[in-house]
């Protein structure tokens, strides 16, 4: 454990003033008036005196920033914690998950100002997961990044982690692609997955899906369905939230041919979400089924069988284009992914033909498979 508090005063903080038991009134410094003079505002505060120091410290930093004795229980409480408002839901848990599980009891007395190089080497060492031990690494850099400090970040590449080998999850294949539409037809979220599969959509982005963003379209002899992507669902702790896209990139228009075309738009209902809470009545987020309760189901449903998670459906369509030669580029955009030259990205972003041909390109792959 890593909580030595600094030995120096806490006058460079402001000044504490010991009213009777439990009650203190602290002065904090805070910049210059607009009268040329140094101002000084006050509070009340209840609590010990050790609490009373720690609120002394929360208000300075508010006021002016990080100084040479601030340490990362201040730093998170008054600059860190309170930025994350501003993230991403699952961004803004990750950090605090990472916090409160892992960096807290180790950093949480250390100064700022005395992070060095060993000592976060030292300190990830303690995880034992890879994973933690990177996403602790993320949420430590940005800590130390915020509090400004004049000096060098000890955060620098050569910082020795465990070895994380990601788990080997199967992708769908293009020959079992009849037996998994076989596998799930008539679940209440088979819309969900099928656009995964067959549109590479982002679990969030195909939980969101309405009715409304789905249409049927026919172009010489074939079927397809047309799905408009502009929102996502996530799940956090607080709930299910709905939210834009992942970025701008995000929002776009996505092209599915058979046999997945059929199979969704066999599926989707008259309106509303493409698979709808169970609980009747909710409004926004809450009339969509979770995201984690559709990994769940899909996962039971499988049992013993092959499973593919949400996140390798989307992978998998991207290897079978692979697979069928489509152009790299054409796919990425077609994911939702950033990159490319402007005029270049604008043009993919809009352009169905080529939609339809990454459409054809999947079509004439599984038919070639002899599943049909």
């Amino acid at each position: 454990m890593h909580c030595t508090m600094s030995g120096k005063s806490r006058s460079n903080f402001g000044r504490i003033e010991y009213v009777e038991e439990g009650k203190y009134r602290l002065w904090w410094k805070a910049g210059i008036g607009s009268d040329g003079r140094r101002k000084r505002p006050s509070a009340t505060f209840y609590g010990t005196r050790d609490e009373a120091e720690v609120e002394l410290a929360l208000r300075y930093i508010s006021e002016n920033g990080v100084n040479d004795d601030t340490i990362y229980r201040q730093l998170w409480e008054s600059v860190v914690d309170p930025s994350l408002d501003n993230l991403a839901v699952r961004t803004a848990e990750g950090h605090r998950r990472i916090w409160r599980a892992e960096l807290s009891d180790r950093i949480a007395g250390v100064r700022v100002r005395d992070t060095t190089r060993s000592l976060v080497e030292e300190i990830l060492g303690e995880i034992e997961s890879p994973w933690v031990q990177r996403s602790a690494l993320q949420t430590w850099r940005k800590m130390f990044n915020m509090a400004g400090l004049d000096m060098a970040s000890p955060f620098d590449r050569s910082i020795r982690l465990k070895r994380a080998v990601p788990a080997m999850r199967p992708y769908l294949d293009a020959s079992e692609v009849g037996w998994w539409l076989g596998l799930i037809r008539g679940m209440a979220w088979a819309p969900v997955l099928i656009s995964e599969a067959g549109g590479g959509l982002r679990h969030e982005e195909a939980c969101a899906l309405d009715a409304e963003d789905v249409r049927a379209v026919e172009h010489r002899g074939r079927t397809y369905a047309v799905i408009e992507i502009c929102k996502a669902l996530t799940a956090a702790s607080c709930g299910r939230v709905l939210k834009s896209t992942k970025n701008d990139f995000s929002g776009r228009t996505m092209v599915i041919g058979e046999p997945f075309a059929t199979a969704l738009l066999e599926s989707v209902p008259e309106s509303g979400p493409l698979c709808p809470s169970r609980r009747k009545g909710g409004t926004g987020a809450k009339a969509y089924m979770s995201p984690n309760d559709i990994t769940a189901e899909y996962r039971e449903l499988c049992g013993s069988s092959k499973y593919v998670n949400p996140g390798k459906l989307r992978g998998s369509w991207r290897t079978m284009h692979g697979e069928a030669g489509s152009p790299s580029d054409l796919v990425r955009k077609a994911m939702g992914h950033a990159g490319g030259e402007t005029d270049e990205r604008h043009y993919l972003r809009a352009s169905k033909r080529g939609l339809v041909m990454l459409a054809d390109n999947l079509t004439r792959l599984i038919e070639d498979d002899d599943i049909f």
